[in-house]
């Protein structure tokens, strides 16, 4: 194997490695009591980058909203594994679910002040379509960007 990472929507009982992941690593903390909704509403918009031996490496959690998009709740990956192509690979399966699902687009939030977020979307092709003035529970403004797919 070549070393990349294997996508597949994570298995309940790796919701708790899911948990630690996305509160190690994301501002906006969410109760662990939504994952096990969200796995439970949409299954297979909870997606996990495993590692040969079975390591989450990313999580990106995903729902179908209704205005004919698929909506990017959470991206997380450690940071000691950023930019080796695991976001984008989770980016990309999303996208395919979108596409899969017939829907028209992809829809997520990042935070203005998050730079490097920013910049990743873009270069996936995302476009900063609003912005959302104290978005997140502390009051951090937020773009709301969208990939037509």
């Amino acid at each position: 194997m070549d070393g990349s990472p294997v996508i597949r929507p994570i298995l309940e009982d790796e919701i708790p490695q899911a948990a630690e992941l996305i509160q190690a690593v994301i501002t906006e903390q969410y109760d662990p009591a939504v994952y096990p909704r969200l796995m439970e509403q949409f299954a297979e918009g909870f997606l996990g980058a495993f590692d040969t031996e079975g390591k989450l490496q990313g999580v990106c959690i995903v729902i179908p909203v209704e205005d004919n998009a698929i909506r990017v709740l959470v991206l997380a990956v450690w940071p000691e594994l950023r930019r080796l192509g695991i976001g984008r690979k989770l980016m990309d399966r999303t996208e395919d679910l979108a596409r899969g699902y017939k829907k028209e687009k992809v829809t997520l939030e990042v935070r203005t002040i998050n730079r490097g977020g920013l910049g990743f979307y873009t270069s996936l092709g995302y476009l900063v379509r609003k912005y959302l003035q104290a978005f997140y529970s502390d009051g951090s403004d937020a773009y709301y960007m969208e990939k037509m797919v």
